[in-house]
């Protein structure tokens, strides 16, 4: 347990958002008597998930598929540092190790990880920044610069095939 491993006593794992597996949690976190470590928040409103970010020495998403998880870039904007798997987008937004950590979807793995992600000393200027310039209006510009190209080069396309016509 990761706890354990630091010889910290004040070490908790808050789970926010709720699915299915919810009673499974519940019941296991009963079962291994971590009900004082592990929280399950339940939904929480966007607005009010950086609060969770800022709260949190390492944000973890574990998930075994996704496309292009917001939530990569919205725990460094608060300054958190990331340990996720290798699902979907996720590597091509933490590009770099220091702006997060990626793992095999294994809990062993997993565990490692959050343990690294813990002993690291990370460069908040550094993770703020990546999350801003892969902000929407960030974005936004660079998918209209690709339209631009596109219609551009189509302009040349055409001029060559009118010049050559001629």
């Amino acid at each position: 347990m990761v706890a354990e491993k630091l010889d910290k006593e004040d070490v908790h794992l808050a789970i926010v958002g709720d699915g299915p597996f919810r009673n499974e949690l519940e019941a296991m976190i009963s079962r291994l008597r971590l009900d004082s470590r592990v929280h399950l928040v339940g939904a929480v409103p966007h607005a009010k998930l950086r609060l969770w970010y800022s709260a949190a020495d390492v944000f973890c998403l574990a998930s075994h598929r996704e496309g292009w998880p917001n939530v990569i870039l919205e725990s460094p904007a608060c300054g958190t540092s990331v340990v996720a798997t290798r699902a979907g987008g996720i590597p091509d937004i933490l590009s770099s190790d220091i702006l997060g950590l990626l793992t095999e979807r294994d809990e062993r793995q997993i565990f490692s990880a959050i343990f690294a992600a813990l002993s690291k000393k990370w460069i908040l200027e550094e993770l703020v920044e990546h999350a801003r310039n892969h902000s929407w209006n960030h974005t936004a510009v660079e998918v209209l610069g690709v339209f631009q190209s596109v219609l551009n080069a189509r302009k040349m396309e055409g001029a060559m095939e009118t010049a050559i016509q001629a």
